[in-house]
């Protein structure tokens, strides 16, 4: 495996890349593989519902899944999950409905700060 090497300062050459082409198709084919995997079709089905890449899709990965790097898996076209989507992962179910139970409280709380009108005294001062 090629090591980079810092550039000399007098060089204005690039550092040598990293992965080789053979090493970077085969991450493509992975990745692309394991968006097969573990995106559903349904899920699939709504991005291509959402072109304006505003679908959100939260992933709760078990065990060695946590490794997986969801935003970079691959469509057939080599296109990354995050380009498509936002992309958020949570640890447990319960962090997950803990989170969206806290969102869900603190918009019905803006959402009432809004509706409720604004009372402004306005003292009239007589010279």
């Amino acid at each position: 495996t090629p090591v980079a090497q810092p550039p000399t300062p007098a060089s204005n050459q690039p550092p040598p890349k990293l992965t080789s082409a053979p090493e970077l198709e085969r991450t493509k084919a992975t990745l692309s593989r394991l968006r097969s995997v573990l995106v559903p079709d349904s899920v699939e089905q709504l991005l291509v519902g959402h072109p304006d890449n505003d679908a959100n899709v939260v992933f709760v990965p078990h065990k060695a899944l946590h490794l997986v790097p969801f935003a970079s898996l691959l469509d057939s076209q080599g296109t990354p999950l995050l380009a498509q989507c936002a992309v958020s992962c949570a640890p447990s179910l319960h962090v997950l409905q803990t989170c969206l139970e806290r969102h869900q409280k603190q918009a019905e709380v803006n959402k009432s700060r809004q509706q409720k009108p604004q009372h402004h005294s306005s003292a009239a001062s007589a010279d």
